[in-house]
């Protein structure tokens, strides 16, 4: 879960763009 955040979009809370994509920009 926690490994895969295109899965988990709660993970917007610190990247928006992790949202989309895995890419930390």
């Amino acid at each position: 879960m926690s490994n895969s955040p295109s899965t988990n979009p709660q993970v917007d809370t610190n990247n928006s763009i992790t949202t989309n994509q895995v890419t930390p920009e």
